[in-house]
Parts: C-alpha cells; sequence; structure tokens
C-alpha cells in the first residue's frame, strides 16, 4: 500500500458512519504508525480528544487490571457505553492493541404467550439492556525486513493495512469471547513460563530477587541497548520449530528455544533458553491471536512484568458519534443505530 494517501475500507457491516476509520483517515501518522504501544495511546488520545471536542485537558482514565474472565472483560467495555474503545496493555507480551466494542439492540423475539409474559416480568429496563455485542481487533506490528532463505520478507503492518485487511473484521459476540478465552491461554502459558524455565534463567545470571530480574529484563530490552546488542530468538518462526526439534534431537540436545542478546554487535550471549514445547505453544497462540510472529522480546518482557499488574492492563473509554457532515446535515445524528453492526 502507499505511504498514507488511500481511502481505509470500511467494515461491511457498518452501514453509516465509522467514528474510528474517521479519525484514521484525518490523521495519516495515526494511521502509519506501526509501534504497538504508541499507536494504542495515539488511538485512545485521539478518542478522548474527539469526545471533547478536540479540547481535552482532563487525564486519561486510570488503567485497571484486565480481568481473567472473558465475560468481565465484555462488561468493562459495556461499562464505557454503546460505543467504546478497550485498550489493552499487555506487557507480558510485548504487545498492546484495542478492541472497539459496539452494543446493538437485539431484535425483539417472535410473539408468544411465553415471550409476553417474560417480558412482563423482566420490565422495561431489562429488556432494554439486552444487547447484540461486536467487536473488532485494532493493532499495529513494526515492520520489518526478514531475510528468508534467499530472499527478504516484509514484516509487520502498519493500522491503515490491518483495517484495510480482513483481520479488522467484525466479530460477533461468540467471536469476540473466543478470542478473550484465546488470550486468557496466552496469559497462562506466559505466567506459567515465567515463574518456571524464565525464573530460573534469570537466577542462573545472579539475579536472585523479583526485584532484581525486572531491573535486569528492563535494561535488555532498553532502546539503546537494543539498536545496540539486539535481541535474537532461536528458532524464531513457527514454522522452523519442527525441523529445529528434529536438528537439536539429531544432535542429542534437548529441544530448547533460545534467547540471545549482543548478536548485532558481535558479542552474543543466551540469556533465556526453556523447553521448544513451551515456546512453540506461545508462538502458535499469539499467532492466532494477532496475525503475527513473536519476537525475543516477549520472552523477556515476561521476565519484566512477572507479578506485575501493569502485566495485564486496560483502560475503557466511550467512544463519540460522529459530527454530521455537511452533506448529510442531520442525518448521521439522527440515523442513530443504523450506524452500528448488523443493524
Amino acid at each position: 500500500m502507499d505511504s498514507g494517501e488511500s481511502i481505509l475500507i470500511k467494515a461491511d457491516n457498518l452501514t453509516a458512519s465509522d467514528p474510528i476509520v474517521d479519525l484514521h483517515i484525518a490523521d495519516t501518522r495515526l494511521a502509519n504508525r506501526d509501534v504497538c504501544h504508541e499507536y494504542s495511546q495515539c488511538l485512545l488520545d485521539a478518542v478522548l480528544s474527539s469526545a471533547s471536542g478536540g479540547r481535552r485537558s482532563s487525564p486519561p482514565p486510570a488503567a485497571s487490571v484486565l480481568p481473567a474472565d472473558p465475560e468481565g472483560i465484555v462488561q468493562l467495555a459495556r461499562d464505557a457505553g454503546d460505543h467504546s474503545l478497550l485498550v489493552v496493555r499487555a506487557n507480558a507480551i510485548a504487545h498492546h492493541f484495542s478492541l472497539e466494542v459496539v452494543c446493538a439492540p437485539s431484535p425483539p423475539p417472535p410473539p408468544s404467550a411465553a415471550t409476553s409474559a417474560a417480558a412482563e416480568q423482566q420490565g422495561p429496563e431489562a429488556q432494554q439492556r439486552r444487547r447484540r455485542v461486536y467487536a473488532r481487533l485494532l493493532q499495529a506490528d513494526i515492520r520489518l525486513i526478514v531475510t528468508s532463505g534467499m530472499r527478504d520478507v516484509q514484516k509487520g503492518f502498519t493500522p491503515k493495512d490491518w483495517l484495510s485487511s480482513s483481520g479488522s473484521a467484525w466479530m460477533n459476540e461468540k467471536q469476540l469471547l473466543n478470542f478473550l478465552t484465546k488470550l486468557q491461554r496466552l496469559r497462562v502459558l506466559v505466567t506459567a513460563l515465567s515463574e518456571g524455565d524464565l525464573k530460573d534463567c534469570a537466577e542462573s545470571l545472579g539475579y536472585t530477587s523479583l526485584a532484581a530480574q525486572r531491573a535486569w529484563a528492563a535494561a535488555v530490552t532498553a532502546p539503546a541497548r537494543l539498536k545496540r546488542d539486539g535481541l535474537t530468538l532461536q528458532p524464531g518462526q513457527l514454522d522452523n520449530c519442527a525441523s529445529y526439534r528434529e536438528e537439536m534431537v539429531r544432535s542429542g540436545y534437548p529441544a530448547h528455544m533460545v534467547v540471545y542478546g549482543g548478536v548485532t554487535s558481535g558479542a552474543p550471549q543466551q540469556l533465556l533458553d526453556f523447553p521448544l514445547d513451551a515456546g512453540e505453544a506461545i508462538l502458535r497462540a499469539y499467532l492466532d491471536l494477532f496475525s503475527s510472529d513473536v519476537t525475543a522480546a516477549l520472552f523477556v518482557r515476561a521476565v519484566e512484568f512477572r507479578r506485575s499488574d501493569a502485566a495485564w492492563s486496560c483502560v475503557a473509554v466511550g467512544v463519540p458519534p460522529p459530527l454530521p457532515s455537511r452533506e448529510s446535515g442531520g442525518a448521521a445524528a439522527a440515523a442513530g443505530d443504523a450506524a452500528v453492526p448488523g443493524m
């Protein structure tokens, strides 16, 4: 795709306005920002600014720990309004992303004596709370040129690329809960590894306390050190795990995944190693969720944020309705629920 002049593709089931896409169209820097945590923060700022007419002066809402229960995560989004943005700061996996969540009125059930009686028992407020939930994933992945075999391959994507792809398709509530269940499984896998093999690796390097291990990991991923030394994961891609395992077994070595530092500066040092089966499960789960490959930074961040409330946190805010355009006058505002998926 070009550098930011193309019009983003709207989701097929948004039949009227799309305020999140409109924010990306209005700001090409937002649409082309490929560092995930920078993009998530800029998107949050853009939503908050649009809610106050571009004159936001109050601080952003405080982050809370991301619930483990998928239903609890959906409820957080519901509490922020019928159209909300849930920003997830998954520091333990070195990835920030957002879920745009829309709650639309459910269609009335077919009339019958049973449904009429149930409606009378529930009352109008309970009926009003019944909503269909839709969501889409919003994210970025830093663009890199990776050598694969005899050719260079571009990895990563901008928000603009993502919104123009099938990856940003709207999920219904069942699909959303499935996504969040998979996210919780990844969370469990990473937590177990950080409390086991990764902790042991840090201790073997002389960092015996939790505070010392966190400080060491933070230093390893500091921008200046990353630029100087780099981080390398071996094997670095899910597709290479099977052949790597065969090679290790054939050579008489345990099948372990390894994180190296210092390869870029010519002074490689093994930092972390752990069973390949555990690493492969994380690579597979991450790829399934985010359509991108894990980097070595994930495993170092898992050490840095072990037992930290900031390991998995989130912020939920309401998304304001779009302003009526000159051409449509008040039509967009009058459309109301026509702007939400499936209506």
